[in-house]
C-alpha cells in the first residue's frame, strides 16, 4: 500500500492462541504497510477487559483478517467469538464491502459460515499479496467516501444495553432508527434503550417537547452485539439481558455492575460450536434460576448465581 495514503487502514488480526508463532510473522510483514494493526499480543493492555475491549476494536476496524487453521477450526475458544462478532458487524456494511478476509495459515476446510467470501492462502505464493490489493481497494473506498464529506450515519453502539421504563413517544436522542419509519423506531427504541425516570410518556398539549426528555438512571455495556431480550428479576433487584453475541448477562439494577456472564448457549455450523442469538430469557418466580432460548432446538435452565446449567430441554425439532 502506498505510504503516502491519505488515510491509515485499521486491520484487526483473529487468530487462535495456538497460531501465534505464524500471526506474529504476518503482523510484521504488515507492518511495512502504512496500516494500523491490532493484535491482541500488543495492543491488549495488562488489566483491562479483553471481553470489552475486544469486540470494540473489532467494530471499529476497517478490515478483519481471519486467520484459519486446523487448530482454529477444531478447538472451543474465545476465537470463534471474535467471528461470531465480525460477521455481526458485516451486516451493517454496505453490500459488496471489503471487511472480512479468511487467510488459511494450513490446508485447512474453509468452514460453512465463511464460504461465501473468496478466501486467500498463507502458503500459496502471490496471496498475501492479494490481501494487499484488497486492503488498498478498501483504503481507496473509504478515502472517496470521506473526501466527498458523507457524514456517517451515527449508530447506537450495539453493545450498550438500555431498558426502557418509561421512554416519551419522541425519541430522546431526537434521532430515528435507520430505515424505520417514526412509529416502529419509537417502538423498538422503547425495548433497547436506556433507563429513564421522570414522568408519564403521554404528551401533553401544553407541554414543550423539551421537557419531555427524561433521565437516564443506568445504562449497562459490556454486550458485543445487539440486545434482544431484557428481563427483571421479581424481586427487581437484578436485570437479565440476552442478545446477539450468544451470552445473557446478569446485572446489578442499582448499580450497573456486572454479576454473571451465561454462554451456555452453542448452535452447531459444519462441526464448529458457534455462539446462538438468544431471543428471550425468563426468571423464575423465586429469582434462582433463568430459564433462556434462541438459535437451535433447546432451552437452558441455568443457575442464576453460579451460571451453572441444571436442565437442558431438547425436544423441539426446529433448527
Amino acid at each position: 500500500m502506498n505510504n503516502n495514503s491519505s488515510r491509515r487502514l485499521n486491520i484487526f488480526l483473529c487468530h487462535a492462541s495456538e497460531d501465534k508463532p505464524i500471526v506474529r510473522t504476518i503482523y510484521k510483514k504488515l507492518q511495512k504497510y502504512n496500516v494500523e494493526l491490532w493484535f491482541d499480543e500488543q495492543n491488549l493492555l495488562p488489566g483491562e477487559r479483553w471481553e470489552s475491549i475486544v469486540p470494540l476494536a473489532i467494530q471499529k476496524c476497517d478490515i478483519v483478517i481471519i486467520c484459519l487453521s486446523r487448530a482454529f477450526l477444531l478447538k472451543e475458544g474465545y476465537a470463534h467469538y471474535e467471528v461470531h462478532v465480525v460477521l455481526e458487524a458485516a451486516k451493517r456494511k454496505p453490500r459488496d464491502t471489503i471487511f472480512h478476509i479468511p487467510f488459511r495459515l494450513d490446508e485447512c476446510v474453509i468452514p460453512a459460515y465463511l464460504q461465501e467470501w473468496h478466501y486467500v492462502s498463507n502458503f500459496i505464493a502471490g496471496d498475501f499479496e492479494k490481501i494487499i490489493s484488497a486492503c488498498e481497494k478498501r483504503r481507496d473506498w473509504l478515502n472517496t467516501y470521506h473526501k466527498a464529506n458523507i457524514q456517517p450515519l451515527v449508530y447506537a453502539l450495539p453493545e450498550q444495553l438500555s431498558v426502557a421504563l418509561e421512554l416519551p413517544q419522541e425519541n430522546v436522542s431526537g434521532q430515528g432508527l435507520p430505515g424505520k419509519g417514526t412509529n416502529e423506531a419509537n417502538q423498538q427504541a422503547s425495548s433497547s434503550s436506556s433507563i429513564f425516570q421522570g414522568t408519564s410518556p403521554r404528551k401533553s398539549k401544553d407541554t414543550p417537547s423539551s421537557q419531555q426528555k427524561q433521565l437516564l438512571i443506568q445504562k449497562y455495556d459490556m454486550h458485543a452485539s445487539w440486545v434482544l431480550a431484557v428481563a427483571w428479576e421479581p424481586e427487581g433487584t437484578r436485570i437479565a439481558s440476552a442478545g446477539a453475541d450468544g451470552t445473557v448477562r446478569i446485572w446489578k439494577a442499582e448499580t450497573g455492575e456486572s454479576l454473571l456472564t451465561y454462554r451456555g448457549h452453542t448452535r452447531l455450523l459444519n462441526k464448529i460450536n458457534l455462539l446462538a442469538k438468544i431471543y428471550t430469557a425468563a426468571w423464575s418466580p423465586d429469582g434462582q434460576r433463568i430459564a433462556s432460548s434462541g438459535d437451535g432446538a433447546n432451552v437452558y435452565i441455568w443457575s442464576a448465581a453460579t451460571g451453572q446449567t441444571h436442565t437442558l430441554y431438547q425436544n423441539h425439532s426446529g433448527l
